[in-house]
């Protein structure tokens, strides 16, 4: 999406939910750049026209992207394969320290604790 289009949703925007008076027009179309990366903009317009209808405030990209239903499930699969393929290095004894400090970071993305289950969800062990 170009800064342009960028540019007309923010002023649709603006217009229903006029933002707070302090914030610097440049730093908010660098936020949205940045928040809807790789989203089309007519995915991102029926975003926008979808947080006209049910939103209360001013939204936050992330909270645009939310209502993307494709942009969550292909970041998500992308950092699972990315996961799956640093984890087999960890069990391997082959992963370095650049990659497992990835795999951290990923980890705390997807919410998996670092012993390999969701956070919440108690591990099962087999007893022999």
């Amino acid at each position: 999406m170009t800064k342009q289009e960028i540019g007309k949703l923010l002023a649709v925007l603006r217009v229903s939910f006029p933002p707070r008076a302090d914030v610097d027009p440049d730093a908010l179309v660098a936020a949205f750049e940045i928040g809807l990366r790789g989203i089309s903009y007519q995915a991102a317009t029926i975003a926008v026209e979808e947080w006209i209808q049910s939103g209360r405030f001013f939204p936050a990209p992330s909270e645009l992207r939310a209502l993307v239903p494709s942009a969550t499930p292909q970041l998500d699969a992308r950092l699972y394969g990315r996961y799956g393929h640093l984890r087999r290095a960890y069990q391997l004894g082959t992963i370095t320290t650049d990659q497992e400090r990835e795999l951290a970071e990923i980890e705390h993305r997807l919410g998996i604790a670092k012993h390999g289950s969701r956070r919440g969800t108690p591990q099962l062990q087999l007893v022999r």
